[in-house]
């Protein structure tokens, strides 16, 4: 049976500290995240979020791709379901 367990909170609560020492600690791979906002100082595309085009993320909604999704600031930031599939157990 396939488990994601995924770690919430608000912007700068410790949620990707928490997720990095989790995932070292237990050896679980961490779900990077889709997202259509413009990458911050020092993030770089697929170690901090998978950095996309609304047109990309338009695409993707149309054909029922994405599993878990959220809106900050008219931003959007997602998981595939593929993404999901690809381990028995992962951090997102």
């Amino acid at each position: 049976m396939k488990k994601c367990i995924c770690i919430l909170g608000r912007t700068g609560s410790g949620k990707s500290s928490l997720i990095k020492e989790v995932s070292e600690e237990l050896n679980i791979p961490v779900i990077t995240s889709y997202t259509t906002r413009q990458p911050r100082i020092n993030e770089t595309n697929y170690s901090d979020h998978i950095f996309i085009s609304d047109k990309e993320a338009n695409d993707m909604l149309k054909n029922d791709d994405i599993v878990a999704y959220t809106e900050i600031n008219n931003f959007r930031y997602f998981v595939t379901l593929q993404q999901l599939e690809e381990h028995d157990l992962c951090l997102y």
